[in-house]
């Protein structure tokens, strides 16, 4: 029974979350929420701590906006929405750089301006890069020494 009342309250907070979505991605939610036993973190109403663990699954289990806002916060830099899906290897990029900002909330070391900075000029660079690639048009952009990026 108890079983039965956690999968209910499973399926409402799907529902709620994300309103009305196919059977599938309610099952593929509901199998990961239940990996997770009693750390129900994708409940949590702090950023930081939602962030720590959604970037390492690759079911959303948050709404992106929050996510977003975690993210920004962990690694201690804006992020570009480009940054979290437009390749495979972007998304591992964030995995990496993600891991790092843990260990350095762990030993309280965060990143100074210059390797904030050089991370938004390549998360720039991979937006320009990928607008070359699809033949995107992209109007120009600067980068954080106020250089021009044109594709």
């Amino acid at each position: 029974m108890e079983e039965q009342n956690k999968m209910i309250y499973d399926d409402e907070y799907i529902k709620k979350t994300f309103g009305d979505v196919l059977p599938e991605y309610i099952d593929n939610v509901r199998g990961v929420i239940q990996k997770y036993r009693d750390n129900h973190w994708w409940e949590s109403d702090n950023p930081l701590k939602v962030a720590m663990h959604q970037t390492f699954e690759d079911v959303l289990l948050v709404p992106i906006s929050k996510f977003h806002k975690g993210l920004e916060e962990l690694l201690g830099r804006p992020v570009a929405i480009h940054e979290l899906g437009i390749q495979r290897d972007s998304l591992e990029k964030i995995r990496t750089e993600a891991r790092e900002a843990i260990e350095g909330l762990k030993n309280e070391k965060r990143p100074n301006d210059i390797e904030v900075k050089d991370k938004i000029d390549q998360s720039l660079q991979m937006a320009v890069d990928y607008c070359s690639e699809t033949g995107t048009k992209l109007l120009g952009a600067y980068n954080s020494r106020k250089e021009v990026i044109l594709n």
